[in-house]
């Protein structure tokens, strides 16, 4: 638990340096420290929850050598089209068989 310089509990990863500006901290994937520096400590800790939260909930890509246009297309469809109205997935499918 890191502490302000009049030592007050900041929580987790949180603390402020010497010189006044606070720094927040998290692991990523590989059990790394990241570390940033604010100004505002309320600016430290909304970076500390958005990286965890992206750290947590990453989602891993295939890359591009690893499929074939049609594959990489179904995927595509499944993952990035969500949420769009049928007739907008058809036509992107029905461009897709004509045109590639």
């Amino acid at each position: 638990m890191g502490k302000s310089i009049s030592g007050k509990e900041l929580g987790k990863g949180l603390g402020q340096r010497k010189d006044g500006l606070y720094y927040a901290r998290y692991k990523d994937d590989s059990e790394k420290w990241k570390e940033k520096c604010f100004k505002k400590l309320s600016d430290a800790r909304n970076w500390q929850q958005e990286q965890t939260y992206l750290a947590r909930h990453a989602v891993v890509q295939p890359t591009a050598s690893d499929m074939t246009v049609d594959e990489w297309f179904s995927y595509w469809m499944d993952t990035q089209l969500t949420g769009l109205s049928p007739n907008t997935q058809r036509n992107y499918r029905e461009r897709y068989e004509h045109n590639i």
